[in-house]
């Protein structure tokens, strides 16, 4: 498990006990990232994490080791105030919800170490001041979440990571987004 800090600027390591539950720190507990972490999100494969630092404007790369800590690949830089990853199912692709330019960055992951690499075009247009961007489970679709216009934004993912503007809906009050198996 992986927890972000924002006041000092880490993410807090754990492993999990598959019987009782219980988080036991690791040895370093904690890695540093950018400044004020917000977002983290592993790749399905389990082989890197991706942490969306809102004030540096940055998205810190880490691999994950076998006993859990993680290692820095590096940074990239994302939108303004980065808030939240998503990486879809095949682990290609990576994208970043900025909230202060009300933008989506897009990004293509390397397999073999996790670099983002951003794609062509960089970003697309949200709604204003994206919290949250959430990959459907079947990777077709993007949804960004706005709390100040109470707008949910809906994308298709195209064969090269970049997204297409598919609509958007009134939603109330938002905060976060939870996806099923059986999203299409």
């Amino acid at each position: 498990m992986y927890v972000t800090n924002d006041v000092d600027n880490t993410v807090s390591m754990y492993t999990i006990n598959p019987t009782t539950g219980v988080l036991t720190p690791t040895t370093p507990a904690t890695v540093a990232t950018g400044v004020t972490p917000v977002g983290v999100t592993a790749d399905p494969a389990g082989k890197f994490l991706y942490v969306a630092n809102q004030n540096d404007n940055t998205v810190s790369v880490y691999t994950i080791n076998g006993d859990g800590t993680l290692a820095s690949a590096g940074t990239v830089t994302a939108g303004n105030e980065p808030e939240s990853v998503a990486v879809d199912p095949t682990g290609k692709f990576a994208y970043v919800a900025n909230l202060a330019n009300a933008t989506i960055s897009m990004f293509t992951v390397n397999p073999s170490t996790g670099a983002l690499t951003p794609n062509s075009p960089a970003t697309v247009a949200t709604s204003s001041q994206p919290l949250v961007v959430a990959m459907a489970p079947s990777g077709k679709f993007i949804y960004a979440l706005s709390r100040e216009n109470n707008m949910l934004s809906i994308y298709s993912v195209n064969s090269n990571g970049t997204l297409t503007a598919a609509g958007t809906m009134a939603v109330n009050n938002p905060e976060s987004i939870a996806l099923t198996g059986a999203t299409q």
